[in-house]
């Protein structure tokens, strides 16, 4: 009973994403590999949402489970111990939506890698594809990989003289290096995500408003 909530949350958002491509795509004209592409991006962005109150709950249990545990272990043991240890699941209710933290686990790396792929390579690759002029897959083909070699080539030199500066004056480590790297991306996404929304704050109003004036007009003419 207590994977229900994992599962509404998967299901939920898929539904959510169909909603969505419906009222905003075509899925009959566009490509049946655009609308996969598209539906999963959709769909881990909105799952994000649903599954973080769900992990944030796992790790307030897990926490309570080790702070009780570590003080039972650093008491001697006695009968008012032991009584203490059986009381450490009423002290620590089980969440109503606990699961295998393994699960939770595996389900992060798979939303993280895919969401990744998509963001770095195969979103670019299929933008590139519509934006050339090629008439034959050859040439949209050569022309998308051109195009995103010479723009993520751009961005590994830059990234490369950063890594060696920080290096030489901060002695970057092996260690360390994984994090780096992972920063820079997310860093790289919050960019584009402020942008974007600062862009999308402007631009929905302003079209809803032009809309509805032309709705009015059209109206007033009847």
């Amino acid at each position: 009973m207590s994977s229900i909530a994992l599962i509404f949350d998967v299901i939920f958002s898929c539904l959510i994403t169909l909603t969505f491509l419906y009222r905003c795509g075509n899925y009959r004209r566009q490509h049946p590999i655009t609308t996969g592409a598209v539906f999963i991006s959709w769909s881990f962005s909105v799952l994000f949402i649903f599954l973080l109150p769900l992990d944030i709950s796992l790790a307030a249990y897990r926490e309570c489970q080790s702070q009780n545990i570590s003080s039972i272990s650093t008491t001697t043991i006695s009968p008012d111990n032991l009584n203490l240890s059986n009381t450490i699941e009423k002290s620590c209710p089980r969440p109503w939506s606990y699961v295998n933290p393994r699960s939770y686990e595996v389900l992060w790396r798979i939303i993280y890698w895919t969401s990744q792929c998509l963001t770095w390579f195969i979103l670019p690759f299929m933008q590139s594809i519509c934006q050339t002029g090629e008439f034959y897959w050859k040439g949209k083909i050569r022309f998308a990989l051109r195009s995103n070699l010479i723009y993520y080539g751009t961005l590994l030199l830059i990234f490369g003289i950063l890594v060696i500066y920080v290096a030489v004056n901060y002695n970057l480590s092996a260690s360390n290096f994984k994090v780096t790297v992972i920063a820079a991306s997310t860093t790289w996404g919050l960019f584009l995500l402020v942008l974007m929304l600062g862009y999308g704050l402007v631009e929905v109003p302003l079209n809803l408003s032009l809309t509805l004036d032309d709705l009015s007009v059209c109206l007033h003419q009847k």
